[in-house]
């Protein structure tokens, strides 16, 4: 089989938008997973693992081995001159930026964030002065390139406007509308979309009732805090809401047993970018979360609850006030 189209991503989100916005063919199209994904639907696939080892020279050669495993897949599979759509920050993307013309889709506020913009254009600067040529030999063994739609190989980036768009990418930028690409799909396309997340029919009538979600974030997967310190912050939010009314919607990459933690709630942790309820037709009066991006699709109707980055200092530090984004931060309000 040929195949016409390679899908490199490790979010659901990110997978959601690639789906709405191109005509995907499944049997024609390869993908290449992170190892946050997890799709019960029978793909071609091949999940690309992360190098956990610490050691630099062991770091390098596994990094070496992974491209080498990632180039005779594409060998094996003649994943040749076609186009990639997805994620290029992710682990293997740097393989792909140098093989493969890129269309890059949004994954949450760091499409928008100016400091890692910033830094990735001075990456891009960096490299191109760099006279040392060891370090040229190893920047091209290894394939290191600048990510968030900086490689020239990225053609295009597809957002959908949830922050002022950075003048470092907007000439590349193309707006798109998750709503309005959902109507224009086939109720067969659309089926298709939903079995692909294995989607769960009866979430209507179980959150019948309910007028307040929670947006949970994987700061503590992602080693921002500790799990101990997202929980703390997590349950004194709660507070604020009466509990018969509140649905905790967990982010797809968490770990953290919610279910467990919050007995009495209601908690959604099926691996779906819950912007797809939104498509549905299921609405909440309200939306609480730190900061995360999936409250912004819910529809100007719906009041927003945003307790910021300023919870925890670490946030803070890796994420930025987020100022842009954030209406109110109602948590540090309540704690003074």
């Amino acid at each position: 089989m040929k195949y016409k189209k390679i899908i490199l991503t490790d979010t659901y989100y990110n997978l959601m938008l690639i789906l709405l916005n191109e005509d995907i063919n499944l049997e024609k199209t390869f993908f290449f997973f992170g190892e946050n994904i997890k799709i019960n639907k029978k793909l071609k696939s091949y999940i690309i693992k992360k190098n956990r080892i610490v050691n630099k020279f062991r770091f390098f050669i596994l990094e070496i081995l992974n491209i080498l495993k990632l180039y005779f897949i594409c060998k094996k599979y003649n994943l040749d001159k076609i186009t990639v759509s997805g994620q290029d920050h992710i682990v293997g993307a740097n393989f792909f930026k140098k093989r493969f013309k890129i269309f890059l889709y949004e994954d949450g506020i760091a499409n928008y964030s100016e400091k890692i913009l910033k830094n990735q254009f001075e990456l891009k600067e960096r490299l191109f002065k760099e006279r040392n040529i060891l370090k040229k030999i190893i920047y091209k063994s290894i394939f290191i390139s600048p990510s968030f739609g900086f490689d020239d190989n990225v053609l295009k980036i597809y957002l959908t406007g949830l922050d002022n768009i950075p003048s470092f990418i907007k000439d590349k930028v193309e707006l798109i509308n998750v709503q309005e690409l959902w109507n224009k799909k086939t109720i067969e396309k659309q089926v298709e979309i939903l079995n692909i997340f294995s989607f769960d029919s009866n979430i209507k009538e179980r959150i019948k009732g309910k007028t307040t979600i929670l947006f949970t974030q994987p700061l503590s997967e992602d080693n921002i805090i500790s799990e101990i310190e997202k929980i703390e912050i997590y349950s004194k939010i709660l507070k604020n809401y009466s509990k018969d009314e509140v649905v905790i919607k967990t982010h797809p990459r968490e770990t953290t047993d919610y279910k467990e933690i919050f007995k009495e709630y209601l908690v959604l942790d099926n691996p779906f970018p819950f912007e797809i309820m939104n498509l549905l037709g299921i609405k909440f009066k309200r939306a609480v979360t730190l900061f995360s991006t999936a409250a912004l699709a819910l529809g100007d109707e719906v009041e927003v609850d945003f307790y910021g980055t300023q919870v925890h200092e670490n946030i803070f530090k890796v994420f930025g006030d987020c100022k842009n984004i954030m209406e109110t931060n109602k948590f540090l309000k309540e704690s003074k």
